[in-house]
């Protein structure tokens, strides 16, 4: 059996002793020179490594206030749509309300004609023709071609096809319609056009001052009566041109329509 050998403690013991010796150095002041030598030496580098720390710091900084940035001008964005949409949505309401309003005074203003006859709007795209509605009455109750449809006093249309239990009316929306149109506080006439996108008066002399906001009005034929139509929104120039127009625009939304007075006499 091989002699147990003992394991070597010299570098140890070195280590101990220089350790011990740099401790009292310090402890008496003797390695004051050292330091301040260590300090000359370890500044740039700790200067530099600070910048780049700091450096780095902030820029991570930027990015996350970046991003929080961009994700708060997106929050902001759908924001303001929500907003511009319920302001919409509060405007509609408003048209509506209005709407109704002029379809409660039908009420009030079918006793002013001689016979009438209140019908529902059953659809106001028939056939996917925009301005051409089907109503929930016809013959039985009636109505005839050729008879005016109204919102109280207001014009919509007339009738142009009739069932026992349904009719058709083609309001002033489809174009390619003449009517006489008459300006009754000024005492003016002129000829109502319906094109595809407006509506236009024309025929008027250079006499006739037509002002902005005039309510024009028409006659069916065999009618007494006169429906208000629309309102003067451009007037024509005074360029003493002999044929002048000018532009109107319907009182009613017919697009959201619900009811409708058809006048029998």
């Amino acid at each position: 059996m091989p002699p147990t050998t003992s394991k070597d403690l010299t570098p140890i013991l070195v280590l101990l002793f220089f350790s011990s010796l740099l401790l009292l150095l310090d402890l008496t002041g003797a390695l004051y020179w050292f330091k301040q030598i260590r300090s000359y030496i370890a500044y740039p580098l700790t200067t530099v490594s600070f910048t780049i720390k700091s450096g780095t710091l902030h820029s991570f900084q930027n990015i996350f206030d970046g991003s929080t940035l961009s994700e708060e001008n997106i929050t902001l964005k759908q924001r303001i749509l929500e907003l511009e949409t319920a302001n919409t949505s509060y405007a509609q309401d408003i048209e509506s309300f209005k709407s109704l309003g002029k379809e409660l005074d039908t009420l009030k203003k079918d006793k002013e004609y001689k016979r009438s006859e209140r019908a529902r709007v059953l659809d106001i795209h028939t056939e996917n023709i925009r301005g051409k509605i089907k109503l929930n009455r016809g013959s039985r109750v009636g109505i005839r071609t050729g008879m005016p449809v109204v919102i109280g006093n207001s014009y919509v249309g007339y009738i142009s096809e009739v069932t026992p239990y349904e009719s058709i009316c083609i309001t002033y929306l489809i174009p390619g319609q003449e009517f006489v149109g008459y300006i009754l506080k000024s005492k003016i006439s002129g000829i109502l056009k319906t094109e595809i996108s407006s509506i236009e008066m024309t025929d008027l002399l250079a006499t006739e001052q037509v002002k902005l906001h005039d309510v024009v009005s028409i006659r069916r034929e065999d009618y007494p009566y006169y429906f208000s139509f629309g309102t003067i929104t451009k007037v024509p120039a005074n360029d003493g041109s002999a044929e002048r127009k000018a532009t109107v625009k319907g009182l009613l939304p017919l697009d959201s329509i619900n009811y409708v007075t058809v006048v029998l006499e």
